[in-house]
């Protein structure tokens, strides 16, 4: 987003931090970026929201120590495992421990930063963790051969989308701007796809992280330029845990529907 706002937004735009709660909140923001695990989580309290792009798609992975007992996904049974739950990275989890038939009751969630995951990892706190890169790879890095991943990307990928309001996309005047920045956000996303060296360094300089690290996870990223065609059978399946986390009934496909709105993409595919 923020190359797109630098390099290919004929406007003046800005990229701060606050995703969908800074969207809602202050009503300078046009735009807020978000995975769809908080789409689902903010849109009960505000039916406005709703996802207009694909952002990037993130596949996670478990990284574990096989000093704890843990050589296989199922070894995971009795064992602590960190993240930071209410999150994406904690739904990877419930979904890679359902497919060798265990629930999070059959472990112990323990919650982390980004920052202390790898620490709780390394000190042998926890025997796995996960969450968003580069987080497991610094776990990974920090106990080397004594690490074990776990990824399936059949499974789940993190999709972070691009929001706005229903308010903001009948003005005239923002949905011009938004189609505009649409466009602009597919051209940068070429360029990371094509010209990856020329990304990275944008990237290394924006975040300032170290560039081998930041090679390491590359691949666990992808930029399509679209919005995802499954985003709503996303959604519908996701809703379960979402509202199971807040003791609430799940909404059903036809309610989550208008949540997605595909009308600035297809504009912004059909502008010169």
């Amino acid at each position: 987003m923020l190359v797109a706002a630098e390099s290919f937004y004929s406007g003046t735009a800005s990229v701060g931090a606050g995703g969908i709660p800074t969207l809602l909140s202050d009503s300078t923001v046009d735009l807020g970026s978000n995975a769809e695990t908080q789409s689902l989580r903010q849109s009960v309290t505000y039916p406005n929201l709703r996802i207009i792009f694909t952002v990037t798609e993130t596949f996670y992975r478990i990284v574990a120590s096989r000093s704890a007992g843990v050589t296989t996904l199922a070894d995971l049974k009795g064992k602590s495992i960190a993240t930071i739950p209410n999150t994406s990275a904690a739904y990877y989890v419930d979904k890679m421990l359902r497919t060798v038939s265990l629930t999070d009751k059959d472990v112990t969630i323990r919650s982390g930063t980004a920052e202390t995951l790898p620490t709780l990892l390394a000190n042998g706190t926890v025997a796995a963790v996960t969450l968003w890169e580069p987080s497991p790879q610094v776990a990974m890095d920090r106990i080397g051969s004594d690490a074990i991943e776990f990824q399936d990307r059949s499974v789940y990928r993190e999709i972070v989308s691009l929001h706005s309001t229903t308010e903001k996309l009948a003005n005239p005047e923002k949905r011009r701007g938004i189609v505009a920045f649409v466009r602009a956000l597919m051209q940068a996303q070429q360029q990371f796809r094509d010209e990856p060296a020329k990304a990275k360094a944008r990237v290394t300089k924006a975040l300032n992280i170290d560039a081998a690290l930041l090679d390491k996870v590359w691949h666990n990223e992808q930029w399509l330029g679209t919005l995802v065609p499954d985003i709503r059978d996303v959604l519908v399946e996701e809703e379960v845990w979402v509202a199971a986390q807040t003791g609430r009934t799940p909404r059903t496909r036809e309610q989550l529907a208008p949540l997605v709105d595909d009308s600035i993409m297809k504009e912004a595919l059909a502008a010169p």
